[in-house]
């Protein structure tokens, strides 16, 4: 009786299109690439201008998508595409991407979109939490690892050559949209790595469950 009531709760937050993390945190479920994404995004985290960071590999699947629904809300869009991989996640990668967002005049009034896993999510953080003293960043997680650990936690990080994690902040994205039409692309696209990250997700979930 207490599996099924817990059962119907889950179901009722998910139907509420959302889960509040904090006051100024909420994860939505309820809106789509393909539909009200982007015009959630503008709504929820208004700014006069955006950056969207995405690696490479994410870029080349979802990346076009993004920017034809983007500019359908009227707003300015500059995106940044960095290479793939853990070692993006460094001190000198952040310094390129603050330096490519004060060339394009960005400044206070800005917002940072993350889009991609949880190398992405962490370097794009630790740039929002200090670029101009804190601005505001929206995650757009697109693996299950993502999604459950890395999307919602609010800490930020990148690498240093002394271990892994070692500078960053504690930074809440304004709002985490999960949309699992971004796990079906990489399915297609690359099988091998989806699987593989599927794998890592579901370990994360099982963990996460465990200490709980």
């Amino acid at each position: 009786k207490k599996m099924a009531t817990s059962v119907e709760a889950a179901k009722q937050v998910w139907l509420q299109d959302g889960i509040p993390v904090t006051d100024d945190s909420i994860v939505l479920f309820n809106h789509k690439l393909e539909g009200s994404l982007c015009q959630e995004l503008v709504k929820r985290v208004p700014a006069f201008v955006y950056c969207l960071i995405a690696d490479e590999n994410v870029y080349s699947i979802f990346g076009s998508k993004f920017v034809s629904k983007f500019n359908e809300t009227g707003k300015t869009l500059h995106v940044k595409v960095v290479p793939a991989g853990e070692t993006t996640k460094s001190r000198k990668m952040k310094e390129e991407i603050e330096d490519f967002m004060l060339q394009n005049k960005m400044n206070r009034d800005s917002c940072c979109i993350a889009l991609g896993g949880g190398v992405v999510g962490d370097l794009t953080g630790y740039v929002a939490a200090t670029f101009m003293r804190g601005i505001p960043f929206v995650q757009i997680p697109t693996t299950l690892l993502a999604m459950v650990d890395a999307s919602v936690g609010g800490k930020t990080a990148i690498n240093t050559p002394y271990g892994k994690n070692l500078v960053g902040a504690f930074h809440q994205p304004t709002v985490v949209f999960m949309d699992m039409a971004f796990l079906d692309g990489f399915s297609q696209r690359e099988p091998a790595r989806a699987e593989r990250e599927f794998r890592a997700g579901i370990a994360e979930i099982i963990k996460t469950g465990a200490i709980w």
